[in-house]
């Protein structure tokens, strides 16, 4: 049952990150498949601050278009927040 909700949880999440921007979608698939902040910026030939920002307005996005609960089990997929923009909170 629970790998069956898990399921369904990612390809919510999956279907809310096909809606972003292009360059966005690459950007939360990168840091999805596990590549640090400078590794995208490097791959996609871009500044760090952009990947910063850019996955800072995917996030916005992502979290007004999932309900609250699965956008916090995204957050928990992803290795959490501060995981994926290092210092959001500053």
């Amino acid at each position: 049952r629970d790998s069956i909700i898990e399921e369904e949880t990612y390809q919510i999440i999956h279907k809310a990150i096909q809606t972003l921007p292009p360059q966005s979608r690459k950007i939360m698939f990168l840091s999805l498949d596990g590549y640090k902040n400078q590794e995208i910026a490097d791959h996609l030939n871009i500044s760090i601050n952009t990947v910063k920002t850019i996955k800072l307005r995917a996030f916005r996005t992502i979290r007004n278009d999932l309900d609250p609960q699965i956008f916090t089990l995204f957050l928990i997929s992803c290795g959490g927040l501060n995981k994926l923009i290092p210092g959001w909170r500053k």
